[in-house]
């Protein structure tokens, strides 16, 4: 696939990846800048992953509300199970 050409960042050159430094590289006080925003762990997945057909009348009614549809859908269904698992 070609892709256009961006002057301001070009494709490396196997010379510009051999001349490339490490993070070793770097001024102290600038490795310790990025080292410090690293991300710590991450915690397990919370949510799956996974394909479903829905209505489009469902699908256009959460959508309507904006950013964040999935998640109040997720919330409606989590309701729904709990209302199902009451004895």
């Amino acid at each position: 696939m070609k892709t256009k050409d961006d002057k301001d960042n070009p494709e490396w050159t196997p010379d510009d990846i051999a001349s490339a430094g490490t993070f070793a590289d770097l001024p102290p006080e600038l490795g310790h800048k990025l080292r410090s925003r690293a991300r710590g762990p991450q915690q397990p997945a919370s949510k799956a992953l996974m394909s479903v057909r829905l209505s489009q009348e469902v699908l256009e009614f959460f959508q309507s509300g904006g950013s964040g549809w999935q998640s109040r859908m997720n919330k409606v269904l989590q309701d729904y199970v709990r209302q199902q698992s009451k004895p």
